[in-house]
């Protein structure tokens, strides 16, 4: 590394640090990415589920901002993938290229490399119009300015986020708070009718608070949630779960069914799993049907190849196809007839990535909805360790 390229490594670390928005960080990033390697185009990749999002460049020529492709169908999402930098000197020559995307573009040589190795978020790409073999020392420098990068995008994103929480969680305590003075200043006391309804209001505000708090300190626990694994009993879990929903009618309709080949076999975070299946099932609950008292809610564990497949569905009003794409953000609700507070399925959400899960919704308006969870089993993960190293070993 030359003095000028360390220099412009401080240089860039200084800007992204007083970076307030995104698209400053794209900006910082994209000419220093060009700097770095005397690259003739860079471009800067976010990954969207599996969609690689080409969001800014900074090119001699126009490449591909503003489109999204496939991860299975670009260089950006093999890198993102695989988890490890990409050197194609010659594009017409690897299979890996989508060769008409090229065509229209100037590049003939290119380097790509992952934005955080472990669950990478996007990519940063270096582009040459003639036949160029990045050095390795390059390839360091653009996997340090991307390692750089993730940081920045990490710190954004959280303040963004709790921004946004502060903001939404005043609003929500003050709307019940508002409510009861409301209800104070019209009630006739002296009517025991209307104090009977009252009370019943201040009851349902009070249980509007209470959930507001008790998901604010959920989402502190998890966040500070170390990851321990132990062995998991599913039925346990379940009933831990269902026994602290016992104040909410509906929680003794619950049934859970387990394959008999997952027992004593998966290890994970208990405390993690509890309030997974905790708020699942609340949620179940919360948006029952009109008129259903008594909601089911159907819990099914099973092993799928080396994961476990956990399943939950009910028979409540389901979620429009239009909003289901928001469901896991924060302080969504489906329906303004729930008194939850919008933070069920976002914890669900941090919860999955820090088991590192997958999670899947499908529901259909007035039948139901089925949340479908994936997790890798930490013995497995144990076991493949053990395989790698005995095969590596030559045992």
């Amino acid at each position: 590394m030359t003095g000028e390229q360390l220099q412009l490594l401080v240089d860039t670390v200084q800007q992204l640090s007083l970076a307030r928005d995104l698209n400053s960080i794209m900006s910082v990033v994209r000419k220093t990415a060009r700097q770095l390697t005397g690259a003739d185009g860079a471009t800067f990749i976010l990954r969207e589920h599996d969609l690689c999002y080409y969001a800014d460049e900074d090119a001699i020529s126009p490449l591909w901002k503003g489109q999204r492709f496939p991860m299975s169908s670009c260089v950006s999402g093999w890198v993102m993938m695989h988890r490890r930098p990409l050197v194609i000197e010659n594009i017409y020559s690897d299979s890996r290229i989508p060769i008409e995307l090229y065509k229209p573009t100037f590049v003939r040589s290119l380097v790509m490399v992952p934005i955080r190795t472990v669950n990478p978020i996007g990519a940063i790409g270096n582009y040459w119009a003639d036949q160029c073999s990045p050095s390795s020392d390059q390839i360091r420098l653009l996997q340090a300015l991307a390692d750089i990068t993730s940081v920045s995008i990490e710190n954004f994103y959280a303040f963004d986020e709790l921004e946004t929480f502060i903001y939404k969680l005043s609003h929500d305590i003050r709307g019940p708070i508002a409510r009861i003075l409301g209800l104070m200043n019209i009630t006739n006391l002296e009517d025991p009718v209307s104090v009977k309804e009252f009370y019943a209001h201040i009851g349902l505000q009070a249980e509007s608070l209470d959930d507001i708090l008790k998901s604010l300190v959920d989402t502190i626990s998890i966040r500070k949630e170390e990851k321990t694994n132990a062995p998991v009993i599913f039925e346990q879990i379940v009933c831990e779960a269902i026994k602290s929903l016992e104040n909410i009618n509906g929680y003794e309709k619950v049934t859970f069914e387990q394959d008999i080949s997952v027992k004593n076999k998966f290890l994970s975070n208990k405390i993690l799993l509890i309030t997974l299946f905790h708020n699942l099932i609340d949620n179940a609950i919360k948006y029952r049907s009109e008129g259903v008292k008594t909601p089911i809610i159907k819990i099914l564990v099973s092993e799928v190849n080396d994961k476990v497949k956990i399943m939950i569905s009910d028979n409540g009003i389901g979620i429009p196809e239009d909003v289901q794409q928001n469901v896991f953000k924060m302080f969504f609700r489906g329906t303004e007839k729930s008194n939850g507070s919008g933070l069920g399925l976002y914890l669900v959400s941090h919860i999955i990535k820090q088991l590192n899960g997958e999670i899947f919704l499908d529901s259909k308006e007035h039948i139901g909805t089925t949340v479908t969870v994936y997790l890798r089993n930490e013995s497995s993960k144990k076991q493949d360790l053990f395989n790698r190293s005995v095969s590596q070993a030559g045992i």
